[in-house]
């Protein structure tokens, strides 16, 4: 992903194609076995491109998710050999049966109103051949050494490799509803941390002036209250960080507004230096308080 002024998801398509067709069976095995070995699976999905004149039904079967599934698009349907195309009555409900080449197939799930999904497993076996096999990466691979056709050159040595199509897509209203996350989120651990720092700052002012009273430079007490802040937010946030890294899949990963999100080690540093930031900013206002208070006035003043 990217950020020029409105969220950017890029992602490139790839395109294998036959020009007479190949047997599916061997095609397909070898392919999802590939695939699966290759640890690309979570970022690449693999489409074949069945032929689509098939009882008037665009197949697409797709290794995506687990497990695999066999998408059927059928809005016409042949009424005898030969004759013309009729709309289908209405869509396939699962549970049901739909018959592809004379075969029936069970509808295990649905796509949209008029596409729905069969077993990958009970249509493999199928005389189908593939001329045309499609991939979509969703994330940003390297121009100059890009797995993704890596994989597909050796997985299919006998396919046409197309030069891979690149996207960016551009959501404005995405953009937007970040921005005003991030922003209200900012605030709302601003003000939070402020209060926090207040209660703990007031709570020490007894410690601070007796100290103070006995020598204690007033530099050396500034010193030891940032750090005790510091280290006392970020040990907390520490904590929130452990937590969300373990319950992530069971728990936090059904909050996220966008499926598909993946945190790396590298955010969660990045989420503990925004933290830090905001600690240091909320502490400016506070020492500066204390380094114009005399300990007599620091005592009066105690809660």
């Amino acid at each position: 992903m990217t950020n020029r002024g409105s969220q950017e998801i890029q992602y490139r398509e790839y395109f294998v194609r036959y020009f007479d067709g190949v047997k599916s069976l061997e095609e397909k095995e070898t392919a999802l076995e590939e695939i699966q070995n290759s640890g690309l699976l979570e970022s690449v999905r693999l489409c074949w491109q069945e032929n689509n004149d098939i009882d008037g039904r665009l197949i697409c079967a797709c290794v995506y998710g687990e497990p695999p599934l066999v998408r059927l698009k059928g809005t016409l349907e042949l009424s005898a050999p030969g004759q013309v195309l009729v709309p289908l009555s209405s869509s396939a409900d699962v549970g049901s049966e739909v018959t592809l080449m004379g075969e029936a197939f069970e509808v295990v799930g649905q796509h949209t109103s008029d596409e729905y999904y069969i077993s990958y497993a009970d249509f493999v076996d199928t005389g189908c051949k593939i001329w045309q096999i499609y991939a979509a990466a969703q994330e940003r691979q390297d121009f100059s050494d890009d797995p993704v056709e890596q994989l597909l050159r050796s997985t299919f040595p006998d396919g046409n490799i197309k030069t891979p199509r690149i996207y960016e897509l551009s959501d404005q209203g995405l953009s937007r509803y970040n921005l005003t996350m991030i922003c209200s989120t900012f605030l709302i651990a601003t003000v939070s941390f402020m209060f926090l720092l207040r209660y703990l700052m007031d709570s020490m002012m007894d410690e601070n002036s007796a100290s103070m009273m006995v020598g204690a430079s007033k530099g050396k007490l500034i010193f030891l209250i940032f750090c005790e802040g510091l280290v006392l937010f970020l040990g907390v946030s520490i904590l929130g960080l452990l937590i969300h890294y373990v319950l992530y899949t069971p728990v936090f990963s059904k909050l996220n507004y966008a499926e598909g999100l993946v945190y790396r080690f590298g955010d969660y540093l990045r989420i503990l230096a925004g933290i830090s930031g905001i600690v240091l900013v909320c502490l400016i206002p506070f020492l500066g308080k204390y380094m114009k208070l005399s300990p007599i006035r620091a005592y009066r003043t105690r809660p």
